[in-house]
């Protein structure tokens, strides 16, 4: 029986630096979506619409629409006149089309401008 090897020696691989740093991220404002932390609460995704960050969040037996200032963080309006009973938005049934947020519980269907 005849038996063969070869061994080639293999190129040297460059070690490659480390990358730069990442620079971090800035951190730009938050806001608490309720006072009691000890319950679950539910909301719609974050809708961005130009200058404004708006998302729901329960109150008690209804939900507040909130539109805070992306850059600032200050609130800039809510809305809670739309539903009294536990019908709450999430991020299921919202929707941005141009600008007009639909929102939609069990009952209802808003459109907010």
């Amino acid at each position: 029986m005849i038996l063969l090897a070869a061994c080639r020696k293999n190129e040297p691989i460059p070690i490659t630096p480390d990358p730069e740093p990442q620079p971090k991220l800035e951190y730009v404002w938050s806001q608490y979506l309720r006072d009691d932390s000890a319950a679950v609460y539910f909301s719609i995704d974050p809708q961005m619409i130009d200058n404004s960050v708006l998302f729901s969040t329960t109150n008690g037996n209804s939900e507040v629409v909130k539109s805070f200032d992306k850059l600032t963080g200050k609130l800039n309006w809510e809305w809670s006149d739309n539903n009294y009973q536990r019908n709450y938005f999430s991020y299921e049934n919202s929707l941005l089309v141009e600008d007009i947020l639909f929102l939609c519980d069990k009952q209802t269907l808003y459109a907010i401008d």
